[in-house]
């Protein structure tokens, strides 16, 4: 009812705090108005007191019009359009921020809060004069971090230009964080947890949170990729988590955060190609070796490399990136059965790439998983990856220890007797070290290998552990070896390579290798051995 030019700074102040108490509290503006005429400051903080004002981030400016979120949108309607709308920028003295200050006129239709609307559109439009002469007006670009209050930041995407050769500094007040944090909590809009974090890059806290919401919100992937969304949204994802690991490179629950987002991630196909072309694979790399005492780091860095690894494309950027040799850090310094567990499991997928085979053959490789084998022989998995690892490493003919694997092996198998997988894992690898030397067969007859593939044919029914059996027994008994010969004669090896010819009658591998397997025991008859010939 007063002409608001005509007030004192104090009667502005009080005017306005009158008509903040006065706007309904249930309509959008009147929850809205207090967060957008005092960002987080008083009154008596701003050089322009009605100014909005907000920082941006000239690294993060975004020259395009992308849509932000639904949210956003929602706000959007209590201004006028972005062509109508403007916005001041003022400049300090200070370095590396921007202060935008924001006019824009309160829109709506609900006749109700007519003279509310009206008082607060006389208010800014009298506190336009209070501002600086020199200050100008820019419109179009919108901005992509804010660092302010993220309902205001939002709010302003449609209208800021920035004046490139302005540069301040400005803090974060603790209220901007503190709302923020708590939306980031409570939202299920993934462009909405981008942009909290983008605007707080610096912040631990909301970035650990925002890794944590996007972990949280893996499950949604499918059915938002079932909705026509492109690539490029999730590599958006991807970056975000990225950036918030580099940013907090030493801070172990910003870390521990994001290797859980990507394991999260990953496990979805099209998200574990993004998470490998993104820089992914670098930064849990890197946080493996920054942390390598961090047990739920390792882990949850291991499981996610294990789902990239099951890509060529995954096995490729690990195998670049050093990932081997970290791999074998992890499981020296952290006495883990889950990091022995996944690391294992890792190197068994990785073990598909020859120059990995090399390198855990030559950087102590060997030395680490057999100390994870003594330590967890009763352990499936890691014995059943072990033994795979191994027997690729003697498939090629690398150097190893033989007579402590061998002996391993054989203890593992017994152990494990009813474990199928295990007795084909520990036939092949005694196959592929009698293959190579007279002296590794004598080696694997003298820690009981022949006994091991003795049994695996009585307990075992199934043909591929059969054929791996009767396979190991033939070239065993090749060996020139009079021990061996003695052993073999000795033993119910020509019971079990019968059964294995009666139960298999059209297994064409079993029938060839137990049948050529008879000529060299037959041979054994010097020895004062009797052959009971059965039909």
């Amino acid at each position: 009812d007063h002409d608001s030019t005509a007030l004192s700074r104090p009667q502005l102040v009080d005017t306005r705090h009158q008509l903040l108490r006065e706007a309904d509290n249930d309509s959008v503006a009147g929850k809205m108005l207090p967060k957008l005429l005092s960002p987080g400051h008083s009154p008596d903080q701003h050089n322009k007191f009605s100014d909005l004002t907000l920082t941006l981030r000239d690294d993060y400016v975004r020259h395009d019009d992308k849509p932000i979120s639904k949210s956003c949108a929602r706000l959007r309607t209590l201004f006028d359009s972005p062509k109508t709308s403007t916005a001041t920028v003022s400049r300090e003295k200070k370095k590396d921020v921007r202060c935008v200050s924001f006019s824009k006129e309160m829109v709506n239709s609900s006749p109700s809060r007519a003279a509310a609307k009206e008082k607060v559109r006389r208010i800014i439009q009298s506190s336009r004069t209070l501002s600086d002469g020199n200050s100008s007006s820019y419109s179009g670009i919108t901005p992509q971090d804010c660092r302010e209050n993220d309902m205001i930041s939002r709010v302003a995407n449609s209208a800021i230009k920035i004046d490139e050769t302005s540069h301040i500094n400005h803090e974060i007040a603790p209220g901007q964080v503190r709302d923020s944090t708590h939306r980031i909590q409570q939202t299920n809009d993934v462009e909405e947890v981008k942009f909290i974090m983008s605007s707080f890059t610096e912040n631990a806290a909301i970035q650990e949170i925002g890794c944590n919401r996007f972990r949280d919100l893996s499950w949604a992937l499918s059915s938002l990729m079932k909705c026509g969304c492109d690539d490029s949204k999730y590599a958006e994802v991807v970056e975000s988590i990225v950036v918030a690991m580099m940013a907090h490179m030493s801070s172990s629950i910003v870390q521990e955060a994001g290797c859980g987002a990507l394991w999260a991630l990953s496990s979805n196909h099209i998200m574990a190609i993004s998470i490998t072309v993104n820089s992914g694979v670098t930064v849990m790399v890197a946080a493996m070796e920054e942390h390598i005492y961090h047990t739920n780091i390792q882990v949850l860095a291991l499981q996610a490399l294990c789902n990239l690894a099951r890509l060529r494309i995954g096995v490729d950027s690990i195998s670049k990136h050093q990932g081997v040799r970290n791999i074998l850090q992890s499981m020296r310094a952290c006495d883990s059965v889950a990091v022995h567990e996944w690391s294992c499991k890792l190197l068994h997928l990785l073990a598909t790439h020859p120059n990995n085979l090399e390198i855990i053959s030559s950087d102590g490789g060997l030395e680490a998983i057999f100390v994870a084998m003594v330590k967890r022989k009763h352990d499936i998995r890691i014995i059943e990856d072990s033994l795979s690892i191994l027997s690729k490493i003697a498939s090629i003919g690398l150097g190893v220890d033989m007579f402590a694997w061998v002996d391993m092996t054989v203890s593992v198998s017994k152990i494990h007797s009813g474990i199928s997988c295990i007795q084909i894992l520990s036939c092949m690898i005694f196959r592929d070290l009698a293959k190579i030397s007279f002296d590794n067969q004598e080696c694997i007859a003298r820690c009981g290998g022949i006994e091991v593939a003795r049994d695996a044919i009585f307990n075992h029914q199934e043909p591929r552990v059969r054929e791996e059996a009767c396979t190991c027994i033939r070239l065993l008994s090749s060996s020139n070896s009079t021990f061996i010969r003695r052993l073999i004669a000795q033993s119910d090896v020509i019971d079990a390579l019968i059964m294995a010819i009666d139960e298999h009658p059209t297994n064409d591998r079993i029938q060839y290798e137990a049948n050529s397997a008879f000529p060299f025991i037959c041979g054994y008859v010097e020895y004062g051995i009797e052959i009971i010939s059965r039909s």
